[in-house]
């Protein structure tokens, strides 16, 4: 019997597990893709450790610890601003990068466990969070020195933050009154717009022009703005039922997300407005539960990291379809 292998780039369906060996982590947190293949990703353990891969997630090396740090929280890039990252434990500081993430220098002491993100807008303003009290952390000036906000009543972390232009920007906070914050003059002042209750407004993607999807952990649910976060609505069909942990645009426009506890991977094609059931790397290796974070560096992959189970990156290949070849076929 003769057959023909033939690949498909169904990106996400098939997955491996990439080993860490040079290092020790209980969760990776957090995964940049900085293009042509170089991917930087934040670990938690006993030490916040980032490490780097240059051939699209296959190899990874430890590149090193950001100070006394447990664990890396968020990885974020600006072509403007550069590579920061911080986290909690230790001495909670944000770190910046000036050569895609082969070494990092201190650049603010904050001295408390920072949120889950950090957002650049226009004119050196950037804004990151807190996860105690759920604070806002803003710079005017790229990041050489901060100030922070009182306390936001009711919330206890701040997860995520997006800046949609024209001095516009969302802020989702989480637990006993976890809402979505808009501001309309830089960050500066903010009003809740939407959520109430228990919620975990967690991870913002930005689609252009007015729409952005915001995922909720605490809920299980997804939301959708048309007006640069002004009003929001619950997505037609939500990625199953578990909290959304990740949220991003592939190179060929569709959208992933990721969820927590069973590590499901859902996709979009139509702008996030209804999501299909794409894959689970739960079940192609052991102990790996939330899928924490996804990249997509290039069109036949995605990298991920997971949680709970130990450290684990994960990453995704070509579906291979094997054809049997009728008769008299050479």
């Amino acid at each position: 019997m003769r057959y023909v292998e033939q690949p498909l780039p169904y990106v996400g369906v098939v997955w491996k597990i990439v080993p860490l060996t040079a290092t020790t982590s209980t969760r990776v947190n957090a995964i940049r893709d900085l293009g042509n293949g170089i991917l930087v990703a934040g670990l938690e353990s006993t030490s916040g450790d980032i490490v780097r891969s240059t051939d699209f997630g296959e190899n990874w090396t430890k590149i090193q610890q950001l100070g006394t740090m447990t664990g890396i929280l968020f990885i974020e890039n600006s072509v403007v601003e550069g590579l920061w990252a911080g986290g909690g434990g230790g001495t909670p500081n944000y770190y910046k990068s000036t050569d895609q993430g082969l070494t990092w220098t201190l650049k603010a002491a904050i001295g408390q466990t920072l949120g889950w993100s950090m957002a650049f807008g226009a004119s050196g303003v950037m804004i990151g969070g807190t996860g105690n009290s759920a604070k806002r952390n803003r710079s005017t000036n790229s990041g050489t020195s901060w100030t922070a906000s009182s306390a936001i009543s009711g919330c206890q972390i701040s997860t995520g933050f997006v800046y949609l232009g024209s001095n516009i920007w969302l802020h989702g906070c989480t637990l006993t009154s976890g809402r979505i914050y808009r501001s309309t003059d830089n960050g500066v002042n903010w009003s809740s717009v939407y959520g109430s209750g228990s919620n975990y407004f967690r991870v913002f993607l930005d689609l252009g022009s007015g729409v952005v999807l915001c995922g909720n952990f605490g809920a299980s649910s997804m939301v959708k703005s048309t007006d640069y976060g002004a009003t929001w609505n619950t997505v037609a069909t939500k990625p199953g039922v578990r909290g959304i942990f990740s949220l991003i645009k592939a190179k060929d426009n569709r959208l992933f997300c990721s969820t927590d506890y069973d590590g499901q991977v859902y996709v979009s094609n139509d702008n996030g407005n209804t999501w299909r059931f794409l894959s689970n790397p739960y079940y192609y290796g052991t102990g790996n539960n939330a899928v924490w974070c996804l990249a997509n560096p290039k069109a036949d992959c995605l990298v991920g990291g997971t949680s709970y189970g130990g450290r684990k990156i994960i990453k995704s290949e070509p579906f291979i379809i094997r054809r049997r070849m009728g008769k008299g076929v050479k």
